[in-house]
């Protein structure tokens, strides 16, 4: 019921921006054209009495209340007895209202649209793709526009009323806002080029060679053999705590990687056997079985291009304080879009995930899985207490050694039931998290935590881990130790 009513709540807020400045726009330019015109109509009434007039039409000669703005612009003969002047400030003023309507039905309409959009997109990741991209270009035109839009409405509107209305113009508050709106405008148009450069994910990892640690990659390529996927181009080891795959570039210590990419965490595989090693990268390569990392590869350039505007369009709107208000239709537009689409790609993204877990599952047996899963999310934090080390390590400008060593000991020590019934197994689902909660994952192989809390406690010896897959561990540890420290010094790795 909250979740509703929060979203009620935004919605109204939503609404309220969007159609505020239109509508006082269109309000006032029609209080405006009633002015003009009793003006007209005084104006002919002074000229003559209104039946002696010739260029009247039979019509107003009847009802001079039908001597109106829009009517005298309309008709050239009769438009052709009025003054330049008069038309000079009509013009702008029907050009006012137009305007007003025309942004008013242009950020309604886009509501609605990505709204049906994103519930079309909720059936299949493929139609997912092909309505996001399309879709986010001409919403981003729609909001530039928008924003542009609010911002001269908002312009004209206080000219207007304050040329007509009162003795004065504040020039500085119009020539500000006139500033937001230009400036916003530019931020939107700005984030959506970024969209057409191709994503670089910047990763503090070394990559694996093939000749040096044959062994890993030959334990890789066997599993993707078993489980008929197509085996990683490039593995990547970390200090990083997790495990992915992906086909966007990446830029690790080495230099730029293309292609199928599969990141390790080093200091995991330190706590897990061999055989639980295999149910993660089982797991990982179960994506590109799926060719979920295709999917991400072209997904991904494209929420990042709105993800930029966003963040820009928000930047201008702080620094412009009180005249960003002009903004807030286009932010809160680009928002409800990327809402509507993260929950759209979100839901399909958790049902992938769970499907990867199936191929580890099926491969390995789901308790083994299990204890994976609950291992990675029990002891993952435990690393802050090797990044302690490493902080040492920097201030005393010194090397660090043996960390997955340390890691490996301060799990054996910390591990308890106490610390794995303190972990959040049902946290509140983030709507736009890719991974389901850890009971949901549970639950989907038909386990219960309390049946593998005893596994969960069995921590192989450095000796027995994973470790010893990669043969030379040691120098890909010291590679990453060394970037540690580095960036920890301040220096730039990419």
């Amino acid at each position: 019921m909250k979740v509703i009513l929060t979203r009620l709540k935004n919605m109204g807020i939503l609404l309220f921006y969007l159609t505020a400045i239109p509508t006082v726009s269109y309000y006032i330019s029609l209080n405006i054209q009633d002015t003009i015109s009793e003006k007209a109509r005084s104006a002919v009434m002074s000229y003559a009495q209104p039946g002696r007039v010739e260029f009247l039409p039979n019509d107003i000669h009847q009802d001079l209340s039908r001597l109106t703005v829009r009517r005298i612009l309309a008709d050239p003969a009769l438009g052709a007895h009025f003054t330049n002047q008069f038309r000079a400030d009509a013009y702008p003023i029907i050009l006012m209202e137009f305007g007003s309507k025309f942004i008013l039905f242009l950020g309604l309409g886009l509501l609605i649209l990505v709204g049906l959009s994103g519930i079309v997109a909720k059936r299949h990741r493929t139609l997912l793709l092909y309505i996001f991209k399309p879709l986010l270009y001409f919403s981003i035109i729609s909001v530039s526009l928008i924003a542009f839009g609010h911002g001269a409405l908002a312009v004209s509107t206080i000219y207007y009323a304050e040329t007509w209305y009162s003795y004065g113009v504040h020039v500085v508050i119009i020539l500000m806002i006139a500033g937001a709106g230009l400036v916003g405008t530019w931020a939107v148009m700005r984030g959506a080029f970024s969209a057409i450069k191709p994503p670089i994910t910047k990763i503090v990892g070394t990559g694996v060679d093939r000749m040096v640690h044959p062994k890993i990659w030959t334990y890789v390529e066997d599993i993707a053999n078993r489980i008929q996927a197509l085996p990683p181009e490039n593995i990547i080891v970390g200090f990083e705590t997790n495990f992915f795959v992906s086909e966007a570039s990446q830029q690790c210590l080495e230099g730029r990687l293309k292609g199928r990419t599969m990141f390790l965490s080093l200091p995991l595989c330190a706590i897990l056997t061999p055989n639980e090693l295999t149910a993660v990268i089982a797991h990982e390569l179960g994506h590109f079985r799926g060719s979920d990392t295709k999917f991400s590869a072209k997904f991904y350039p494209i929420y990042r291009g709105l993800d930029v505007s966003l963040v820009n369009l928000a930047y201008v709107v702080i620094r412009k304080g009180k005249y960003g208000f002009v903004l807030k239709p286009a932010q809160l537009l680009l928002e409800y879009f990327f809402q509507v689409f993260a929950y759209a790609e979100r839901g399909l993204g958790r049902a992938r995930e769970l499907m990867a877990d199936r191929c580890a599952a099926e491969l390995m047996g789901a308790e083994t899985l299990g204890v994976v899963l609950v291992k990675i999310q029990a002891y993952s934090g435990l690393w802050g207490e090797i990044e302690k080390i490493i902080e040492k390590a920097a201030s005393d400008d010194r090397d660090t050694n043996n960390l997955c060593f340390f890691y490996s000991d301060v799990v054996r020590e910390r591990k308890s039931l106490t610390l794995i019934d303190k972990m959040p197994i049902n946290p509140f689902a983030h709507p736009t998290d890719t991974h389901p909660p850890l009971a949901d994952r549970l639950k989907a192989q038909g386990l219960d935590l309390d049946q593998l809390k005893t596994k969960v406690l069995e921590i192989p010896h450095l000796e027995n881990s994973a470790m010893h897959l990669f043969g030379d561990y040691k120098s890909l540890e010291k590679r990453l130790g060394q970037a540690s420290v580095a960036i920890l010094h301040g220096k730039k790795l990419f």
